[in-house]
Order: structure tokens, then C-alpha cells, then sequence
């Protein structure tokens, strides 16, 4: 018998830093185009990366798809940092 493999994949992440900025006329009119929350995905990512690094239970995190909103430099670190916690 093999064992068994279990994987958690999450996909699109889109994180967008705060410290790029949460108002004026660009950030309105990226809110008013997208679903987005932009200004939440922080700590809606944090609390889901928290709870990726408390499973005990899987053997591989792939983390896929467009990871930050717009390819922010900040956005980058951030995901770097949100990674660093699954180690």
C-alpha cells in the first residue's frame, strides 16, 4: 500500500501592500474594476497562511497563479514574508 500525498494548492493570491497606498483617484479606480480587497488581502492572507502553517496533515503547499495584485516591488516582500511562515 502507498501512502498517501496531500497537497494544498492555493492560487491567485494577488497581494497587494498596504504601504503602496489604500486612497486617491488610482486606488478608486482600481477598487471600482476589480473584486479585489485590495486593502484587506493582507490579513485575510495572513490568517490563511497561518492556517496552511498549523495543517500538520499536508506534505506540499503549491502556491500558483498571479501572487501579487499588480507586480509591486512591496507586494513581493510581502509574499516573501507570508512564504518564510511555512517553513
Amino acid at each position: 500500500m502507498s501512502e498517501k500525498l496531500t497537497i494544498n494548492v492555493i492560487s491567485d493570491i494577488h497581494y497587494y501592500d498596504k504601504s503602496t497606498g489604500t486612497s486617491g483617484k488610482a486606488y478608486e479606480r482600481a477598487l471600482s474594476k476589480s473584486q479585489k480587497f485590495l486593502a484587506e488581502s493582507g490579513v485575510i492572507l495572513e490568517d490563511c497562511f497561518a492556517r496552511l502553517a498549523a495543517d500538520t496533515q499536508s506534505d506540499i503547499i503549491l502556491v500558483s497563479g498571479d501572487v501579487t495584485s499588480e507586480g509591486e516591488r512591496a507586494a513581493h516582500h510581502g509574499v516573501i514574508n507570508l512564504l518564510r511562515k511555512l517553513k
